[in-house]
């Protein structure tokens, strides 16, 4: 690459900047070969007529926002009335889409679980064409993120019948079959994948790419008790500051609902989950639970052990305090304390080569789209998904030529970067330009560490310090000293804004 220096116009003293490096020149032109590439992108079609219908969800007792398993369990309850209603359908928290109109704006059905009846209530809220997501009366308006939700909804529940599951709201899908279990720990890291649709200039397609999560085989209460097993002799104040170290600033998964994650802010020892009562303030009629009651009427879940401490988890937004049970949490990622080879098996497990990412894409797609129940809802609808993934045609560029001092070159081999290059004009002069609140010490030791790994001597740094300036006065000194002030070429100058 030709080099160009910053230099200054005599005639009107202007500070003349490079606008862009040269271009590389080699011996022969450029060369290069072609080779064929590889996405992770699949083409999807649509058909131009089928239209989705949307309708909005409620229950009567009322349901939290994120008792999705207990919401999915009322809807199976109820499915036959409801395919004969409005066809093929999928539940995604409060929301419905379904392929046939209704002859009802507003329907209820009766659903029970576990000896409690419950009111699901269907409300038509409007419809849109799969193929552009524009409304039936000719709406456009976030028309493309209608089709995309609804896809992603599809392909979500595809994924559930094959036994893949979604942390939260992610778009990641992980397999409980795929996991590796990290012995001698108690971690468990599950093999997955994650999902989108995009729209290019090309048209529409599926990404997928693989994805990992860090799982702990044992409960947040698990953790607890045993601090508190280690240090039975200890003051109690003393096992609850432990305990509170080992917990607040981590992050952990509640085991339930929408499986959201939950950064925890403190642990409150003064209540237990049979002793600490309060109001629903979602339902309408203020039911007043413990945490015992609650957990089973909202999520069907038993608590096993009443006293236990609660985690707290604290919102900004509207100051609200949320309490975790322990006993119904994992913590996630890496312990600081593990061992460095467990550390890197678990890399291994989650970090792949390009061609065994691709090896665990196509054998994830394949299964995918091999499913009869898939193909004949894709069918149905009216949506192809291609089963190869796109390829294009790149460019493999030939090495180039590395020249050392002294007419030495180096072709075709990079991967050698231990031995020492230079030029034999060297040492090389710089300089540093700084304002009064910067101290330049570190910065020169920096680079000179840096210079001798890769042999190059640099010469002591012209230093400038431009005191207190600020604003386009700091401007004008910088260029004053590019322009004027720098006794003679300098290879590298370094600004400290």
């Amino acid at each position: 690459m030709e080099q160009e220096n910053v230099q200054s116009n005599p005639g009107r003293g202007q500070l003349v900047l490079p606008s862009r490096p040269q271009a590389i020149s080699r011996p022969g032109g450029n060369r290069w070969q072609p080779i064929r590439l590889v996405t992770n992108h699949f083409n999807v079609r649509l058909d131009s007529i089928q239209r989705i219908f949307i309708f909005y969800v409620s229950f009567e007792p009322h349901l939290e926002s994120d008792s999705r398993n207990l919401r999915q369990r009322l809807v199976e309850d109820i499915r036959p009335q409801l395919s004969t209603d409005i066809g093929f359908f999928i539940l995604t928290g409060s929301t419905i889409y379904a392929t046939q109109k209704p002859n009802f704006e507003k329907s209820s059905y009766e659903a029970t679980f576990e000896g409690t009846q419950y009111a699901v209530t269907l409300s038509l809220s409007r419809e849109f064409l799969l193929s552009t997501g524009e409304s039936h009366d000719g709406r456009r308006e976030g028309s493309a993120n209608s089709t995309y939700k609804f896809l992603n909804v599809l392909i979500k529940s595809f994924l559930k019948r094959l036994n893949f599951f979604e942390f939260g709201r992610s778009s990641r899908y992980f397999n409980r079959e795929e996991k590796e279990v990290i012995q001698e720990t108690n971690i468990v890291a599950l093999k997955g994948f994650v999902t989108s649709f995009i729209n290019y200039r090309d048209g529409l397609f599926l990404k997928i790419d693989i994805a990992s999560k860090i799982l702990r085989t044992d409960t947040v209460l698990s953790q607890i008790r045993a601090i508190e097993r280690d240090n039975e002799r200890s003051r109690r104040e003393d096992v609850q500051r432990l305990i509170r170290e080992s917990l607040v600033g981590k992050t952990v998964l509640g085991l339930y609902g929408n499986y959201r994650y939950w950064r925890i802010d403190d642990v409150d020892f003064t209540k237990s989950c049979d002793s600490f009562s309060f109001e629903d303030e979602s339902d309408a009629a203020r039911r007043s639970y413990n945490i015992l009651t609650y957990y089973k009427a909202k999520y069907g879940l038993d608590i096993h052990e009443p006293q236990q401490p609660l985690l707290i988890h604290r919102q900004t937004k509207g100051n609200r305090v949320c309490y975790l049970v322990p006993e119904l949490c994992v913590a996630t990622g890496i312990p600081e304390d593990m061992a460095d080879k467990w550390k890197a098996k678990v890399a291994n497990f989650c970090i792949r080569n390009p061609s065994d990412r691709m090896a665990d894409i196509r054998k994830m797609t394949s299964v995918l789209l091999a499913n009869h129940e898939a193909q004949a809802q894709c069918r149905s609808l009216g949506i192809e998904i291609r089963d190869e993934p796109v390829t294009f045609e790149g460019k493999h560029l030939a090495l180039p030529t590395l020249l050392f001092g002294r007419g030495e070159r180096l072709s075709n081999n990079l991967t050698n970067f231990k031995r020492p290059f230079y030029e034999d004009e060297g040492p090389f002069p710089w300089a540093i330009i700084h304002f009064r609140d910067f101290t330049p010490n570190n910065l020169v030791k920096t680079f000179r560490d840096m210079s001798r790994i890769f042999g190059i001597e640099l010469e002591h740094p012209r230093i400038y310090d431009l005191g207190d300036c600020y604003g386009k006065k700091s401007v004008g000194e910088i260029e004053e000293v590019l322009l004027r002030r720098l006794e003679r070429r300098c290879d590298i100058v370094v600004i400290i804004l």
